[in-house]
Formats: structure tokens, C-alpha cells, sequence
């Protein structure tokens, strides 16, 4: 990468998160990009490049290759010595396009004086379709294990828990495999997680909020229901519907606010929707009368 300097982790980490976000709204193409990292150089002419692998629909790959490769066939985009990147694939108005964005990005990201241009040459492109053929081969060769324990708890390292618990059917198949309780799974895989609303605006808005969180504890109770708590542990709060205005969350001012009870409120909403949500994805038992309790903490430690 022809660039003098490289992103922190920190900056690189928070640059992959915001470009996610926003090209996932902006883009129906655009599944996910993951940066390794990010050079960048201010001499004149400035300039910066990601390294890294962006994933994108199979049908817009194809078509975007004929629209500027005409009778060339189709590559194959894992064949290393080919070294296909995104700059293959685009050209014109997206290209200048996503030129805005990426640089526009980076500028508000770091702080740095935004670049005049970016190199397309250090992406990698995969389709959506290979993700997913990917996480089947890792679930068929985990499977020709011997040992039910050891297939599952490998399956899990392998494909990540969410998914290994959909491939047998549920958290409480996984559970009688390994011989725990869901919850016990739940203690152990879910809680700690550093999440943040990126992962909750996949399922539904949460308005003028934006923070990062962690589940740090939970328990169940037969006639009572389930108990999540979740730790808030940095973040801001745009009051939309009302000044516009901007907080951070661990503001001793916004705790003075009057309408800081209803903030409270949303917040225990938002979790709760987004915990029936991801218990149900894992399939556990329960159903639309399992009440749902949470306590949202503020921990800006952690």
C-alpha cells in the first residue's frame, strides 16, 4: 500500500463501523466491508486506501463486471493470482460516488484534513453468497467430529453461536448436546458481548440514539420471566422530536432534565425489544406472554 501512514486501531475499528452503517442504508448491494487497515498520506497529493474485503450481491457483481468488461469472462474473484479488487468493478458516477463518501468518512472519523482521492486496488471482493457457503462448509466439517460435545462447542468457535444454534435447530438443542441449561449458554456466549446500535439497527430504529453497550447479566425464572441487565458504556442521545440538541449519556446536565424519564424508558424499551428479538432468533423457549425484564446501567469503565 503506496500510503506514509497507517489508521490506529481505535480509528480503524470506529471508520469500519460508521462505513458500514452508512452504506448499508445507501446501497441495496452492499452487504458488509471488514478494513485490516487504513493508509493514508497528507502530502500532496493527499490520498488514503483501505485494506480490506467488501461484500456485495452476486447479481450486481456480475452485471457491473459487463458493464465495463463487456465479452472478458467472469473472474474468479478467490483466485488469488488474479488479484481482482473493487476498482475492477466500478467506474463513472458510483465511483465518484463512493469516492465522496469513503473520503467524507474518513475526514469526520479522524479528524484529519480529507483527501483528495482513494484507491479502490486494496479491496478485496467476495458475494454474499460466499459468506454463507463458507459458514455451511465450516458447519459439514464440524460435523464429521465424533464427540457431540466436541462438535458443538467447535461448531460454535467455528460459525459463532448465533448461527451454530440455527443449524441444529435452537438453543435448547445445543443445550441437551452439551448437557447445560440455554440459560447456562446464554451466561456463557451472550453475556459480555460488546455490542452497540449498529448491531440493534438491523432489526429496528432506535431514533436519535448511538452507543455502545454490553448484556452483563442474566437469569430466568420460571413463573416470573427473563432478566437481562445491560451496561451502556459510552454514547450520545440527538433529541429529534424536541431541541435537536445533542448529549452525551453520561451528562450530569441530561440527568437533570425533566424529560430524562422518558429517556430511561426508551432505552429499557429498545433492549427489550432487541432481547425477544435475539432469543427468538436462537429459537428459546418462550412465547409472546414471557415477560421480558430489564435494568439498563451506565458504565463508562468498563
Amino acid at each position: 500500500m503506496g500510503t506514509k501512514n497507517k489508521l490506529n486501531d481505535s480509528d480503524t475499528k470506529l471508520y469500519e463501523m460508521v462505513l458500514n452503517r452508512y452504506m448499508s442504508k445507501k446501497y441495496d448491494w452492499f452487504q458488509k466491508i471488514d478494513i485490516k487497515d487504513v493508509g493514508y498520506s497528507e502530502r500532496a497529493p493527499a490520498h488514503m486506501a483501505i485494506n480490506g474485503t467488501i461484500y456485495v450481491d452476486e447479481n450486481w457483481l456480475y452485471n457491473q463486471w459487463r458493464k465495463y468488461h463487456y465479452s472478458t469472462p467472469f473472474p474468479d474473484i478467490k483466485d488469488e493470482e488474479y488479484a481482482i479488487s473493487l476498482g475492477d468493478f466500478i467506474g463513472g458516477d458510483l465511483s465518484e460516488d463512493l469516492q465522496k463518501t469513503s473520503l467524507t468518512l474518513f475526514a469526520g472519523v479522524t479528524n484529519l484534513p480529507r483527501p483528495k482521492y482513494t484507491s479502490w486496488s486494496w479491496i478485496e471482493v467476495r458475494t454474499i453468497e460466499d459468506e454463507d457457503k463458507k459458514i455451511m462448509e465450516s458447519i459439514k466439517s464440524i460435523i464429521k467430529e465424533n464427540s457431540k460435545k466436541d462438535k458443538i462447542k467447535k461448531l460454535i468457535d467455528k460459525v459463532g453461536f448465533e448461527n451454530a444454534c440455527k443449524s441444529v435447530g435452537g438453543i435448547q438443542n445445543v443445550a441437551k448436546l452439551i448437557d447445560v441449561r440455554p440459560i447456562e449458554l446464554l451466561d456463557y456466549y451472550f453475556i459480555g458481548t460488546r455490542l452497540s446500535t449498529t448491531d440493534l439497527e438491523k432489526y429496528f430504529e432506535v431514533g436519535g440514539y448511538d452507543f455502545e453497550f454490553m448484556p452483563t447479566a442474566i437469569s430466568e425464572n420460571y413463573m416470573e420471566g427473563i432478566y437481562i441487565d445491560y451496561t451502556i458504556t459510552k454514547g450520545t442521545i440527538n433529541l429529534i422530536h424536541g431541541t435537536g440538541e445533542t448529549f452525551d449519556l453520561f451528562d450530569p446536565e441530561l440527568r437533570k432534565k425533566e424529560y430524562w424519564w422518558e429517556i430511561e424508558y426508551e432505552l429499557i424499551d429498545i433492549f427489550r425489544d432487541y432481547s425477544r428479538i435475539y432469543l427468538e432468533r436462537l429459537n428459546y423457549n418462550m412465547d409472546e406472554d414471557t415477560v421480558v425484564h430489564i435494568e439498563v446501567h451506565f458504565d463508562n469503565q468498563t
